[in-house]
């Protein structure tokens, strides 16, 4: 008879499965260890080479009947088929554990027991027939088997704690019917009779588990370990939770306990630290309407924190509670909103709902958004806000109360707001706290001295706040904090006694005036920067839709990412080509690409400018640069460039004493390419010589 290999094996495995079919019974049995107890043979050892395995019926005449504790394990990659005889009615503790690559195994049909961790580890055993005539199965029996499907036969009685647990493929398990002990729901998880104990969940169920039996009062050990469950609402009857119930499930975000109908206890159920160990993401939501430090419920849960769901006469409102104090991450949107200071004798000290940067459909605290909201009122309690009051497009004047330290990131983004006045208790405003509050819109904002940090993007986007005044106490603005302010912001103020910022007709630099931070987004007309300054900062420029063009003085020599972004006027520079940022002008197309126009004579110049074109910068008249390898007294003569038109002609005069003013010509120049050095070597005869330039 030939042996039939499902796939190509190592040629070792194909020498000892040839020599099984030749070899004398007496070898063959060789490669087990044995003992006999009343007459029948319990297998305690294999010593065989692997492969595919047949445990034969007899040994020395006596039926073989157990396969002992631990008799198979740590056969690792050796053992991948296995024939069990249907003599055999127990399989030990661990009989086949750690068998990596055991694939398929035949049981008897007589088999009666199946022990604690039998086939734990053999992550290769996929879908097997447990037979009709186990009555047993112990403790993780199936432990991390890669099992798909999987039904427990009708005569089943015991069933020991979580047998499936990590069985990672598992989808559906299925009780027998007729079985007197045990059943199933449309999900897949096992119960007791009576609905009273949930068992076993498989690993790969349905994620959101809401269809708990109402009957459930308990949840088994390790029900849920090592699923991928994401939410499950538990039954309003469930008082007890098995150690390493919902172990080690690390998509599980919320254990929700719903509200109890009366005059059930709203009692929390008794747990220990086991059972959501592992759980790093997880809440624990208890039932609705009960108050904190209520029955049992209070700062967290077998250590997960708690959510309360608590009701006022305008919404209802999620509540976390940490140290003492309540933090609001969900509330129901109403036209008018009071928030309260209080719940269970707990106050509320921060409200923080849900990054729109990271989940814009469940952003801020009402889930995405609240259209409907009008007014709100903050309590004085509140120290925090963030991410709070997103996409509330019709929100009128809020007032932040003097308790409040930080406007976080993204306190109000996307939402209107009218005034704003944040009060001198703030320290910080957050990252986008104002994002594009155009929709309100906000129109005017008073930071109050006390503020010291201003973070990125806060103010981006508003575009109907028409001027802003930044206290002295601000030490640290974040990128872009007013940009893109297209046609609203018109002055950027600064205190004169801040030690880092400064303003200079209404535009904002760094206090030694060497970096321009922020031009007003709502300006029109020409802008020259002033001479003296070096860098063009981030996004500097970024929505300036009313200017017509911006001409940079030879100073600058760096310019940030996106300073140019949203912008299609001209830029002129005097200098050479500065470097520059990711992203100089925004990788837009909108709202038209302007043209980048540079002095004959500078460097650094191609054909396009950080992709953008260029083309010479013709003056109107002629001047003299005051910067390039010529300027100065270099080897000798005096000298310096003039730029103007190419091919025109200029003269160079001088003077000796500007009181009195008599110019006398040095020298006339063809400027050929726009530019010509000049060079006077008789500057060392005067004790002072002035300069100019005019046409002939």
């Amino acid at each position: 008879m030939k042996t039939k290999i499902p796939f190509p094996l190592p040629k070792s495995w194909l020498l000892s499965l040839a020599l099984a079919d030749v070899l004398a019974p007496g070898a063959a049995l060789g490669q087990f260890n044995y003992v006999t107890n009343n007459g029948s043979i319990t297998i305690t050892a294999y010593a065989g080479s692997g492969g595919s395995v047949s445990i034969p019926d007899t040994i020395n005449s006596l039926p073989v009947s157990n396969i002992g504790d631990g008799a198979f394990q740590n056969q690792a990659w050796d053992l991948w088929a296995v024939s069990i005889p249907n003599g055999v009615t127990n399989l030990g503790q661990h009989a086949f554990s750690d068998c990596y690559n055991l694939m398929s195994v035949t049981f008897p049909t007589n088999l009666l027991t199946i022990g604690s961790d039998a086939f734990r580890d053999d992550d290769s055993l996929g879908n097997l027939v447990i037979p009709d005539s186990v009555v047993t199965i112990g403790d993780e029996a199936f432990d991390n088997c890669h099992l798909t499907s999987v039904t427990i036969p009708s005569n089943v009685t015991f069933l020991g704690a979580s047998p499936f647990r990590a069985c990672y493929w598992l989808t559906n398990i299925t009780v027998a019917s007729g079985n007197p002990s045990y059943t199933n729901d449309a999900c897949g998880a096992v119960f007791n009779e009576d609905l009273t104990t949930l068992i076993q969940y498989p690993c790969a169920g349905t994620q959101n588990y809401q269809s708990m039996p109402p009957t459930v009062t308990s949840i088994a050990d390790a029900a849920f370990a090592d699923s991928f469950v994401t939410n499950v609402t538990m039954a309003w009857a469930v008082t007890n939770l098995g150690p390493s119930a919902f172990a080690d499930c690390y998509g599980l975000t919320a254990i929700i306990f719903p509200e109890m109908p009366p005059p059930n206890s709203v009692s929390a159920p008794s747990a220990d630290d086991t059972v959501f160990a592992g759980d790093n993401l997880a809440v624990v939501y208890p039932p609705a309407g009960v108050p904190p430090n209520t029955a049992g419920w209070s700062t967290n849960f077998a250590g997960l924190p708690e959510v309360f769901r608590c009701m006022t006469n305008s919404s209802w409102f999620y509540c976390l509670v940490t140290n003492g104090a309540i933090t609001i991450t969900y509330c129901i949107p109403a036209m008018n909103l009071v928030i309260p200071g209080a719940f269970g004798g707990l106050p509320v000290t921060a409200l923080k709902g849900v990054n729109a940067l990271t989940d814009s459909a469940d952003a801020g605290l009402f889930g995405g958004g609240a259209s409907e909201l009008r007014t709100v009122t903050i309590p004085a309690t509140v120290t925090d806000i963030e991410w709070a009051f997103v996409n509330c497009f019709d929100l009128g004047t809020v007032t932040i109360p003097n308790s409040v330290t930080n406007v976080g990131d993204g306190a109000f983004y996307l939402s209107g707001s009218g005034a704003m006045t944040i009060p001198p208790s703030v320290i910080s405003i957050g990252d986008y706290a104002f994002y594009n509050s155009f929709a309100g819109p906000l129109k005017s904002v008073t930071i109050s001295e006390g503020v010291r940090s201003i973070g990125n993007f806060a103010f981006s986007g508003c575009d109907y706040l028409s001027s802003v005044t930044i206290p002295a106490s601000v030490t640290n603005l974040g990128e872009a904090a007013f940009a893109d302010s297209e046609g609203g912001l018109t002055n950027i103020t600064v205190d004169f006694l801040n030690p880092n910022y400064a303003s200079l007709s209404g535009v904002l630099f760094d206090r030694q005036l060497t970096t321009l931070i922020q031009y007003p987004g709502g300006r029109t007309g020409n802008y020259a920067v002033p001479s003296g300054i070096g860098c063009i900062g981030n996004y500097a420029f970024e929505g300036c839709l009313g200017l017509s063009g911006v001409t940079i003085p030879a100073s600058v020599t760096s310019i940030g990412g996106y300073a140019f972004s949203l912008c299609g006027f001209d830029l002129c520079f005097q200098g050479n080509a500065p470097g520059t940022g990711p992203n100089l002008f925004g990788g837009y197309s909108w709202p038209g690409v302007g043209t980048v126009y540079y002095l004959p004579g500078t460097t650094g110049w191609g054909t396009n400018f950080g992709g953008w074109p260029t083309a010479l910068w013709y003056l109107s008249q002629p001047a003299i640069l005051n910067h390039g390898p010529g300027f100065g007294p270099a080897n000798g003569p005096f000298g310096f460039t003039i730029a103007w038109a190419t091919n025109a002609t200029v003269v160079v005069e001088a003077c000796t004493n500007l009181a009195q003013l008599v110019w006398q010509p040095v020298q006339t120049n063809a400027l050929v390419c726009g530019t010509n050095c000049f060079s006077d070597p008789d500057w060392t005869n005067f004790t002072g010589r002035f300069y100019r330039v005019r046409q002939p």
